[in-house]
């Protein structure tokens, strides 16, 4: 600058726009920093003082010199000498980005205003080289379409599943059962069975050149890994090959290829490409695993891909995450678990099979009831049993004398509808029911009972001097009596003798277990011992009455004695409580020894009594 644009500096006073004279300036110090030397209060006072108007007349003097007056009317009128152009760019190249960080502080115009030009210099970028921004944005926009696709994959898996969860197929039901297994949800479980696959080689190749840049394979593969140049060749001349056959952008070109039994799954990135050699069907998320491999290779070696000239030695590093893309499908070892809809499933069948056979039991227990009930009852007897139209079909031979059988349906909880019974007439050999036969026959005399001996004899039994006319009208109707052999007489005797066989030809009969005899045939049997005790009283005869007790054969042998034996006491209490010593008693047991039929049969259960004369 010439010495005549110097301002210049001087120490007469000037006039201020009010018309007050300045004053006059602070002394300078001679050398710059003396002063903080000398004075270090002063100083750290000045930095604290606030300016006074002194100190600014003082700054307007030094900034504009003895023309300042000619100044302040250039600015006020707006008539400025426009700077250099040098000047002014260096100045705002150092202020801009202060500039702009203090504007950006203050409000939202400055991005309101760098938007557009932004947007169209951005669009402008891609049109003319889009490469760039793709390499600039690809490991971030990757892993972000990569979560989305995830969400995407499970919502449809769950959909699969749910839709799946309503079907009852045989092959569900095992897959149901392995996962209540295996602990996995049946949508994993599903996928595993369906989608089974390995990756047996996985390739890096160079997407301009079509280089191997590194071969991963995996164990126990044979013949694996040879060729693997002249196969990144190959891909990457297939791939130019239907990029430009098939007019297909180069993002959207070849992504598998089949080869027999293999299949080659291809992944481009930017500079690079990944193909797996697969084996099996893999499934659509292996796809994404080759995405993430492809993404962190980028950002690993984005350089060294951008720069490559051939070597392959720093791809070395890309191997651990070639050899994670080599996966393969292998079922886990099973856990245990219990999956809640199979759980349901498993109550629900196990709940109708209990009711069923709840049900069974019962209908099983009452036709068991009704067929037992059958088997007792004097004259019926039963010769086959079967299961027609849902029914219990009986079939079975009747006395004429018995009872209807009908009667017993209502006992046992049954009725008309559950039993479908066929009976055809039979005469029965039951001795109650023969001897009822010749009773109706033969019709003898009041005082006069018939009995019947096991060998088929009708015994007559009564006093003497009863009319014996009617044994010759019995004799020629006992061919016609089924079950009758032959009629004795024998049994007709003095007074004594006809009470003696009239207490002998009873049998007291009891329930079923019990001890104790129902009173309704204990009061006949009481009313034959008092006139047997009177009888020998007339005739001065010593009578002991034995009582035998008897059980079926159902029990035990030592239970049916004891219960044989508690019967026959009962009776003895009985007819001791009934006659006093008029008649002593004695007690035995027979058990089952002497049963008259097999099983439950009522008739076995029963007391019989035997007259002792004294020697």
């Amino acid at each position: 600058m010439a010495s005549d644009d110097r301002p210049v500096f001087t120490e007469v006073p000037l006039s201020s726009g009010d018309g007050a004279a300045p004053d006059p300036p602070a002394p300078l110090a001679e050398r710059p920093g003396e002063a903080s030397r000398e004075a270090p209060d002063a100083a750290s006072a000045n930095r604290d003082r606030q300016p006074t108007a002194a100190d600014l007349r003082l700054l307007r003097r030094l900034l504009l010199g003895r023309d300042r007056d000619d100044a302040l009317d250039r600015v006020s009128r707006g008539d400025l000498p426009a700077a250099p152009a040098r000047l002014d760019a260096r100045s705002v190249g150092r202020v801009l980005p202060d500039a702009v960080r203090f504007r950006e502080s203050e409000d939202e115009d400055l991005g309101e205003a760098l938007a557009g030009p932004v947007e169209r210099g951005l669009k402008a970028s891609v049109e003319r080289n889009p490469q760039p921004v793709v390499d600039a944005i690809f490991p971030v926009i990757g892993p972000a379409i990569r979560r989305a696709i995830r969400h995407a994959m499970a919502q449809s898996l769950e959909s699969v599943n749910q839709s799946v969860n309503y079907g009852l197929s045989w092959r569900g039901l095992k897959w149901r059962a392995e996962a209540w297994r295996s602990g996995l949800s049946f949508g994993e479980v599903v996928l595993r069975h369906t989608l089974q696959y390995r990756a047996e080689e996985v390739l890096l190749v160079h997407r301009e050149t079509g280089l191997l840049l590194q071969h991963v394979v995996a164990p126990d593969v044979p013949g694996a890994g040879e060729d693997a140049d002249l196969v990144g060749a190959m891909l990457t001349a297939v791939r130019q090959f239907v990029g430009d056959s098939f007019s297909v952008d180069e993002d959207d070109g070849l992504e598998a290829v089949e080869v027999g039994d293999l299949t080659v799954w291809i992944e481009p990135g930017p500079r690079a490409i990944i193909a797996a050699v697969l084996r099996g069907h893999p499934p659509e998320s292996y796809r994404e695993t080759l995405r993430r491999a492809v993404e962190t290779i980028h950002a690993r070696m984005g350089e060294a891909l951008t720069t490559f000239t051939g070597e392959t030695a720093p791809f070395d590093a890309s191997r651990d995450v070639l050899e994670g893309c080599l996966d393969a499908a292998y079922a886990e070892e099973p856990r245990s678990g219990l999956s809640p809809q199979l759980a349901v499933l498993l109550l629900v069948l196990l709940g109708a099979m209990a009711w069923l056979g709840v049900r069974w039991w019962d209908g099983h227990a009452r036709e068991t009831a009704y067929l037992q009930a059958l088997d007792a009852a004097p004259g019926l007897e039963v010769l086959r049993t079967d299961r027609e139209g849902g029914r219990l079909l009986v079939v079975g031979a009747r006395d004429p004398l018995a009872d209807d059988p009908d009667a017993f349906l209502a006992a046992a909880g049954l009725d008309r509808s559950d039993v479908d019974a066929r009976w055809v007439t039979a005469f029965s050999a039951d001795s109650a029911l023969v001897a009822q036969r010749a009773t109706q026959a033969f019709r003898p005399p009041d005082g006069v009972r018939l009995a019947v001996l096991p060998d088929g004899t009708i015994r007559a039994l009564g006093p003497a001097s009863a009319d014996t006319a009617w044994a010759s009208a019995a004799r020629d109707l006992l061919p016609l009596v089924p079950g009758a052999d032959r009629l004795d007489l024998s049994g007709l005797r003095d007074d004594l003798g006809a009470a003696i066989a009239e207490v002998e030809a009873l049998a007291l009969p009891f329930g079923d277990n019990g001890s104790a005899p129902p009173p309704d045939a204990l009061a006949p049997f009481l009313a034959r011992a008092e006139r047997l005790a009177e009888a020998a009283r007339q005739h001065g005869e010593s009578l002991t009455l034995e009582i035998t007790g008897h059980t079926d054969d159902r029990g035990t042998p030592d239970a049916n004695r004891a219960l044989g034996l508690a019967r026959a006491q009962a009776v003895a209490r009985a007819v001791t409580g009934a006659l006093g010593d008029r008649l002593p008693v004695r007690t035995l047991s027979r058990g089952a020894d002497e049963t008259l039929g097999e099983g439950a049969h009522p008739p076995s259960r029963r007391a019989t009594f035997r007259v002792l004369r004294a020697e």
